[in-house]
């Protein structure tokens, strides 16, 4: 899936989310915010991704960390080499459920350490629901290795075609998940000044 839809899973996921924990203003935001960056999140591993321009610098330490596995993964025999390789080329371990997991935790966890555990519980939960949504959309356009380091196979809900028509028509489901769930959650008099 492209980027945008990505963006709008994370949006609906994160709108949902505020729903579902009856969020106030500040933490529907606080949720918005990590669901949209856990939606993108896992293409880090792609330096061609809209994160990668958006965040060049962990970009350019993803690169230069899967170059260095690469080269190291040459002294192992053929199918220990291939497997590093998936688990560090696109759609490998990022795109996993442990990763959807494991990577909200340091940001809770710096959160608290910083005093703000409330702002990084949110935060940490928006991510976690992006990644989710990520992985449900790449779920439909190919697969994603849910079970990844265990196993490299994906799973596979049907096969839609990036850009297609299709993922045009799962946009206006997501924006109408947001508006059906905004309605509830978003102070809509005050930002329109009704």
């Amino acid at each position: 899936m492209m980027a945008a839809t990505h963006r709008l899973g994370g949006i609906a996921a994160g709108t949902a989310l505020a729903v579902v924990l009856k969020a106030d203003a500040g933490e529907t935001g606080m949720l918005l915010a990590g669901a949209v960056l856990g939606s993108l999140l896992p293409d880090i591993d792609n330096r061609n991704s809209t994160i990668s321009y958006k965040i060049p610098l962990v970009s350019l330490l993803v690169t230069a960390g899967q170059a260095v596995i690469r080269g190291i993964s040459c002294l192992f025999p053929r199918k220990q080499k291939n497997y590093i390789r998936s688990l560090i080329g696109h759609r490998g371990l990022t795109h996993s459920l442990l990763a959807a997991v494991l990577l909200p935790l340091p940001v809770s966890a710096a959160c608290m350490a910083a005093g703000f555990s409330r702002i990084g519980l949110y935060v940490a939960v928006g991510l976690l629901g992006g990644m989710l949504s990520h992985l449900f959309f790449d779920m439909l356009a190919g697969g994603a290795p849910l079970f990844m380091p265990f196993t490299t196979k994906r799973v596979v809900l049907a096969k839609i075609k990036t850009g297609g028509l299709v993922e045009w028509l799962f946009r206006l489901l997501l924006v109408a998940i947001f508006v059906y769930f905004g309605l509830e959650v978003i102070p809509w008099e005050r930002l329109l000044h009704v």
